[in-house]
């Protein structure tokens, strides 16, 4: 099986609470559909971990 997950971590970029309606500078979006994880204002494996791994199981999910 051919599968590709694109991961992207931004340590340097940092979102502004008040312009991007967040409550801290670090952030994690997360496209299904094109398969991008986008990981900005931290450097700490656990945040990639926790993007990667509910992407992987909803998009390597046999019943889809």
């Amino acid at each position: 099986m051919k599968f590709g997950l694109r991961l992207l971590s931004l340590c340097q970029i940092k979102a502004d609470a008040e312009d991007d309606k967040t409550r801290q500078s670090n952030f994690s979006i997360i496209n299904f559909f094109s398969k991008i994880i986008l990981i900005g204002g931290t450097g700490y494996t656990g945040e990639i971990n926790e993007a990667v791994f509910p992407a992987l199981n909803f998009l390597l999910d046999p019943r889809q």
